[in-house]
Parts: C-alpha cells; structure tokens; sequence
C-alpha cells in the first residue's frame, strides 16, 4: 500500500479537475496492482485499502477523504463512461477476472508445474465455465463432477445425492466413464431414497449417451471473444 500511495506524491491533486483524478488513479494507482494480481493472490483487505485510496484520491486529491466528499456511489464511479460512469476499473472485481487466467491455463496448459496445487479461483469457477463452452474429446482434461460438460450442466447438479454418495469427487470424463468406474465408487447410504435412485437413473441414462473421441483432446472456448481465447478486455468495460 506504501508503494502505491507513494506514486501519488509527485501528484498535486487538489489542483487536478475530476477527470484528470480518474486518469490518474487508472494509470497510476491501478497498474500497480494488476500486474501482481495476474501472479499474485492478493488479500481482500489489500484490495479494500487500494479501493479506499482510490476513492480519497478522486474526491479529495490525496489519500485521505470523508464520506460527505463522495459524491456518487463508487459502484457507479466504476462503470464505463457510455453506461454514465466515470471509468474507474474496479480492482476487486478486476482482479476476479484476473484470476480467471488460473483454471484457463489449467486447460491449456497442463505441464505448468503449479497445475494441480489449487489455485485463487475456486469461488468463481461457476463464472470460469459460464464464460466457457466445454468440447469434450477424450475426457483427459474435463473434471467429471464438478464442470458443465453434461449438456451444459455438471452431473453433480443432476444427481447431487449421487455426488454425495460418491467416495471419488475429484477425477476426469475419461477416468469416470471407463467401464462405469463412478458407479463402482458410489457407497450407497443406510437408507436408498426414491430420490436416490431417479437421480441415479437420470444420470445413467445420460452417461450411456456419451461418446468419447480418444483421438481428440478436450478444449475449451471463451464466450466473450470472437477467437474463442481468454481475455479481460471485456470485464474492463463490464466491471459495474
């Protein structure tokens, strides 16, 4: 926070007009947190004190101001100028489209040595595969229970009690599909519920339907650009 607060000494910023505040937080006080964020899993209180000094900066020209001084709502601060705005990037949820890199590469690129150990993602993967289509090949990459592969749901969604049941939560398409291996580790609970055994069923029927390609890998295509490859250019004019 010392380094960042630091850029804006040079500054005088109370002589400075709104717009060149809103300029400078997005040049200056912005790039020093997006370049650590792409590596980095930087902590929610970071990001509220960056957010703070923003706020102070453009209100105030310093790195201090009151309540009485912010004149609009920050969310609306953050919105691009063409949805009434003033265009500040939102470095929280910036830094969530950030992180969306982490699962991408995970596809991408496998052999990278982090692969494996976790990543900083795992609260938006719900919002990595809404901004993916899934092409299942060979099922080596797609995670069987947890990704929306299924006809664009996760079978973990179309039968939860059988997820539950399941001793195995964490394999591919390929490894699960494999002489029906995830029947073969379902634990059955003491007590089989009607519910139990339609969702099983249900599950079946649709895992009976799928046909593997063992020549072609499994990809993945970002919605949100015309080349199909991941990019935060768009979350930069949709950070509101």
């Amino acid at each position: 926070m010392d380094k960042v607060a630091s850029k804006l000494t040079t500054y005088e910023g109370q002589n400075i007009t709104i717009i060149g505040r809103t300029t400078l937080i997005n040049s200056v006080i912005t790039s020093q947190v997006v370049y650590p964020a792409t590596q980095l899993v930087i902590l929610p209180t970071i990001l509220l004190n960056v957010n703070k000094l923003e706020r102070a900066f453009l209100w105030s020209g310093t790195d201090k101001t009151t309540g009485a001084k912010c004149m609009v709502n920050w969310e609306i601060v953050c919105r691009p100028l063409q949805y009434g705005g003033l265009g500040v990037l939102n470095t929280n949820k910036f830094t969530r489209a950030l992180w969306l890199r982490w699962p991408w590469y995970e596809w991408k690129e496998p052999t990278k040595m982090w692969v494996g150990m976790g990543n900083p993602c795992d609260e938006d993967l719900n919002f990595f595969y809404a901004s993916n289509t899934i092409i299942v090949g060979n099922g080596a990459k797609t995670p069987f229970w947890d990704s929306p592969w299924l006809l664009g749901r996760k079978p973990k969604d179309i039968a939860p009690l059988i997820h539950e049941a399941s001793k195995r939560k964490n394999w591919k398409v390929r490894e699960a599909l494999k002489q029906n291996a995830w029947i073969l580790k379902i634990k059955p609970p003491a007590n089989v519920s009607a519910e139990h055994i339609t969702q099983f069923f249900t599950l079946w029927v649709l895992l009976h339907e799928v046909q593997l390609d063992q020549l072609t890998e499994d990809d993945i295509l970002w919605k949100h650009t015309a080349s199909g490859l991941y990019s935060t250019h768009p979350h930069t004019r949709r950070n509101s």
